[in-house]
């Protein structure tokens, strides 16, 4: 039998720590690390197209708009809930 190494559960802090040594991107979700596809430069044209057309409706609201490229931090899954308007 071959030993499989188990992933190791990380701080928010050790992830961002951890991040800046990285080439790739990776998404942070209960102390897990998940590692994320790359954007094209058409799926950059449509959330820019999106971002401009919701800009006016996310400013009526006082919501923020968040681009890929930002750090968000949710709060943990079983206390968050999802908003539509």
């Amino acid at each position: 039998m071959i030993a499989t190494p188990q992933p190791q559960a990380m701080t928010a802090q050790d992830y961002l720590t951890w991040e800046t040594q990285q080439e790739l991107r990776y998404e942070f979700v209960d102390g897990t690390v998940f590692a994320m596809t790359g954007g094209t430069l058409p799926h950059n044209d449509i959330a820019i197209n999106l971002l401009s057309s919701l800009r006016p409706t996310i400013a009526l609201k006082a919501a923020a708009s968040i681009l890929p490229m930002s750090k968000s931090m949710c709060p943990p899954r079983s206390t968050a809930t999802l908003t539509w308007w």
